[in-house]
């Protein structure tokens, strides 16, 4: 959630210029639907409303993040297994 709120609500020239130099192209784009979908997922996991739902598209999110750490080590700030384990926390969260 708290990575969705920065995306929608701080930096976005700079978030989407993120987007733009990872080859996601319009950043803007990308920007406000990943956005979107770990603010609001973010809030209805927490609330366990669609959580079998949302977890694996959250997980699907993450995988993409570590898609994008281990090709720009420098791109993201937390360690690559960071975006590995929670993306297996919320497919566990998916399958339960």
């Amino acid at each position: 959630m708290g990575a969705g709120y920065v995306k929608l609500f701080k930096d976005r020239p700079g978030k989407i210029k993120f987007f733009e130099n990872a080859g996601l192209k319009p950043g803007s784009l990308y920007l406000y639907a990943i956005g979107s979908l770990e603010f609001v997922g973010g809030l209805l996991l927490m609330a366990g409303i669609w959580a079998n739902i949302l977890a694996p598209i959250l997980g699907v999110i993450l995988l993409g993040a570590s898609l994008v750490k281990f090709k720009y080590p420098a791109a993201l700030k937390s360690d690559l297994s960071f975006y590995i384990l929670w993306a297996l926390v919320t497919f566990y969260i998916g399958l339960r």
